[in-house]
């Protein structure tokens, strides 16, 4: 009997010796993890997804050998169990690489609620470049479930030197703060603004929408965000203004430029007499400047924009105010042409019929006979007579017909003036004379586009209004669907907004075709039309709008995947967004 249990024995150790020594079996790689061959034990272990292999994975770790390999190795098996793990090679600054790994893991694996392990990781950050990577995915995990407990941390890193750590966690910072609506990051968001680092990168667009999810009367200390824009609008920041002086942009126009912006966006009609100032004011060329080109076109650009932002800022608010002013430059000798049409354009945003006279006084220069720019300018103003037009005032409306109608007649004869004039000269050098004669088809067809629209201005005049006006947003001529966008932004009636969306949404639906989004063109006027909409919504807008606008945004995301062009849809709707958010 005992020989037959001896040899029983024999055999059961014997197969047990071999499954051990099995190379295809997960045990025999789980075994030799405490081995030498631990690199291949865990490459082995992954490729035959042997789940009995987490926990001596995870076991393993403390053992501080090859924990890249473990660590990308629970990864791949995507078991929650091995969050703790993760966690502690978010702390080991030895091996970056696996605490990079194991911060976008938490990220993927959507670990939110560990916020006091990523506070004490991001409270520890080496003053320099090091460990910019794993704290920059820590923040977007902050960002997807923001905790209030992290604001001491968040401002300390919205307050980092960009020079010293990557800009980009100053942008995630503020991203996380904007979300929490936190107002003692006002301060440093509105200095963020101005910020670049070597390279000239900078997170602006962060910083901006930040403060518009804050709110305008989100309060630090006894200021309004409003109150410190204005006073920034003003030259009255001193931190602003040290770093202006420092890197040389104190007179390029752009501390107003993105005051304005912001102010814009948070609909502050407290700022109109500031901004009324502001856009009054001309900042003369740094005689440093003068010799270089390249800086004399740079400060020409920041003016421009300056007024462009002023204008728009004011034109977003539609306070007649400013109307005086910028109808005036409008005849300044030697002003930049782009603020020129600024003006024009900004006027027909802001939507008061005040500006009609100026225009039309201006549009009786005479361009001449070869000065396209001229008859391009003329047009533009016509356009924006249109867009305000009071569609009462018969005498206004009979004179601007009649105006149309003679600058027509006068294209005609210009016509007439240069076939004259060339047939007096060589026929080799009449060639260069032909793009003069499709020009004058061009702005007649122009002229005649806009005959049509002032019909239709007339057509809706009545007691329909605004029914007239949502019904053309459907139209079929492209020209009159934009004519809509910019009447209905002017007029104050609840059931604005909602109409608007619902052309914004009828455009996104004509963008999903593929040769709608193939066509240039036809994007291009999409998008011109969109940005008027866009403009009425955030003028008209409420909170009430915000489900609606989800869904837009949610429509703008699918199209950024259809085609990347598109993304540049999905920041100007996170702005209105936060804008409306406020908005009651």
């Amino acid at each position: 009997m005992k020989v037959r249990l001896a040899l029983w024995l024999s055999v059961a150790l014997s197969f047990s010796a071999c499954e051990k020594a099995d190379p295809n079996s997960a045990d025999y790689w789980i075994e030799r993890l405490k081995t030498e061959e631990r690199r291949q034990a865990i490459k082995k272990l992954t490729e035959m997804k042997a789940t009995q292999a987490i926990e001596p994975l995870i076991a393993a770790y403390d053992d501080k050998r090859h924990t890249y390999q473990l660590i990308s190795a629970l990864a791949k098996f995507d078991d929650k169990r091995a969050v703790p793990v993760m966690l502690k090679a978010l702390e080991d600054t030895t091996e970056e690489e696996a605490a990079k790994l194991a911060a976008q893991t938490l990220l993927d694996w959507g670990i939110t609620d560990e916020v006091d392990a990523y506070i004490k990781v991001l409270s520890n950050l080496p003053p320099t470049q090091e460990r910019s990577n794993v704290a920059h995915v820590l923040l977007k995990i902050l960002s997807k479930k923001p905790d209030p407990k992290a604001t001491p941390v968040l401002l300390q890193i919205l307050a980092g030197d960009p020079d010293i750590r990557s800009i980009a966690l100053n942008g995630m910072a503020a991203e996380v703060l904007g979300k929490l609506k936190e107002p003692k990051a006002l301060p440093k968001l509105i200095e963020c603004l101005w910020m670049d680092d070597h390279l000239h990168r900078n997170v602006v667009a962060e910083c901006r929408l930040a403060i518009n999810r804050i709110g305008g009367e989100a309060k630090f200390g006894d200021k309004t965000a409003i109150e410190m824009l204005i006073l920034t609008l003003q030259r009255k920041n001193r931190a602003v203004e040290e770093r202006a002086k420092k890197h040389k942009f104190h007179k390029s126009g752009l501390i107003e430029a993105k005051c304005a912006e912001l102010l814009g966006d948070l609909g502050a009609k407290s700022a109109v007499e500031a901004l009324t100032e502001a856009i009054k004011q001309k900042d003369e060329m740094p005689a440093e400047l003068q010799t270089d080109p390249n800086k004399q076109n740079a400060f020409r650009m920041g003016q421009v924009q300056r007024y462009i932002s002023i204008a728009s800022a004011l034109a977003m608010m539609g306070d007649p105010t400013p109307i005086d002013h910028m109808v005036s430059r409008l005849d300044v000798e030697g002003d930049y042409r782009e603020i020129l049409i600024a003006s024009i354009q900004q006027l027909g945003f802001l939507g008061s019929p005040k500006a009609v006279p100026g225009l039309m006084k201006r549009m009786k220069k005479e361009p001449g006979l070869l000065d396209p720019d001229g008859h391009g300018l003329r047009i533009q103003m016509a356009i924006n007579v249109l867009n305000i037009i009071d569609e009462k005032d018969n005498k206004s409306l009979s004179l601007f017909e009649k105006e149309i109608k003679s600058y027509q007649s006068k294209l005609a004869g210009y016509e007439k003036e240069l076939t004259d004039k060339l047939k007096k000269i060589d026929a080799k050098s009449t060639k260069a004379y032909e793009p003069y004669f499709k020009a004058y088809k061009d702005w007649d067809k122009n002229y005649q586009t806009i005959l049509t629209k002032l019909d239709t201005i007339k057509s809706c005049a009545g007691d329909q209004q605004l029914s007239c006006w949502f019904a053309k947003l459907n139209d079929a001529d492209k020209s009159v669907r934009t004519l809509a966008a910019y009447r209905l932004a002017q007029i104050q009636d609840p059931s604005v907004s909602a109409q608007l969306i619902k052309a914004i949404q009828a455009l996104n639906a004509e963008l999903k075709d593929k040769q709608t989004y193939k066509n240039q063109q036809k994007v291009a006027d999409i998008m011109a039309l969109r940005n008027v909409l866009l403009f009425g919504v955030a003028r008209q807008g409420t909170v009430a709008d915000i489900p609606a606008l989800k869904s837009v945004r949610a429509e703008d995301r699918a199209l950024s995947k259809l085609d990347k062009s598109f993304k540049g849809l999905l920041y100007p709707m996170d702005l209105l967004l936060a804008k409306l958010s406020h908005r009651l």
